[in-house]
């Protein structure tokens, strides 16, 4: 299962019309004006919110980012992401692992009432993200909450939560067994057979177009059109201005 970015989650939450944000703007608050992630990703700014408490000052991870799960091209079971952001350390030495847990915990209290993942993200430099991976693994084997911690580095981030659509369109139709078929109606009724087939797929195409999956329409589309396009010459000139105008009129499926 993928995990991809659901800005809406984030936009329609109660605290997005003052506490809306973005990581960079985070970073060039709190790392002298430096820019780590070089593009826009929407969170809600969870420090800034538990400041508006009546100026409560608990520890907070420092963003929640909406993700949701994503397969089959559809996404679901969106939710909060909490992301801490420690581009100042150095090593593993200063950790305060105790701070750490209050950051998770209280934030987590913040969000009640919401869904918010179960895994809870500290980035790091590339220098220290492995040594805080260490620092994690062997933290888990005695404390069971902290085997839900990830350290990543920011290079490493981007393959955490990518965008959907980073990910191939994965068919609703078996686009293999289309061209069967067509194969099939093609050597056992010739033109007038094939043409019968690519009827019923375009009427298909019709279908997903009005249900606004133009991606399923595309996809189809191209494997009836590669198949007329391999069709074998013709010297009948009727057959011939036939299949182009078939030709023609799948294209524009396409487009």
């Amino acid at each position: 299962m993928n995990l991809v970015y659901d800005n809406n989650y984030i936009i329609g939450n109660d605290l997005s019309s003052r506490f809306l944000s973005d990581l960079d703007a985070l970073c060039r608050r709190d790392y002298k004006g430096i820019e780590y992630f070089h593009r826009k990703i929407v969170c809600l700014d969870m420090d800034a919110y538990e400041t508006s408490l009546s100026g409560n000052n608990d520890a907070t991870m420092d963003a929640s980012i909406g993700i949701a799960s994503y397969d089959n091209n559809t996404m679901k079971e969106s939710r909060h992401l909490l992301v801490e952001l420690r581009f100042n350390y150095k090593s593993t030495n200063n950790f305060d692992v105790a701070n750490m847990r209050k950051k998770v915990s209280h934030t987590k209290d913040l969000l009640s009432g919401d869904k918010i993942h179960d895994k809870f993200v500290f980035i790091y430099t590339d220098e220290v993200a492995s040594k805080a991976k260490s620092y994690f693994s062997r933290l888990s084997k005695q404390h069971r909450d902290i085997r839900c911690w990830d350290a990543v580095s920011v290079s490493e981030y981007f393959n955490y939560i990518r965008d959907k659509n980073d990910f191939p369109y994965q068919p609703i139709n078996n686009l293999d067994q289309i061209k069967e078929n067509l194969n099939k109606k093609y050597y056992s009724g010739g033109i007038n057979g094939l043409n019968e087939i690519t009827e019923y797929w375009i009427g298909r195409m019709n279908q997903y177009n009005l249900q606004y999956n133009k991606e399923e329409s595309n996809a189809i589309a191209r494997v009836v059109l590669n198949y007329w396009e391999q069709l074998p010459p013709t010297n009948d000139s009727y057959e011939k201005e036939y299949v182009d105008i078939v030709k023609d009129s799948l294209t524009f499926y396409l487009l």
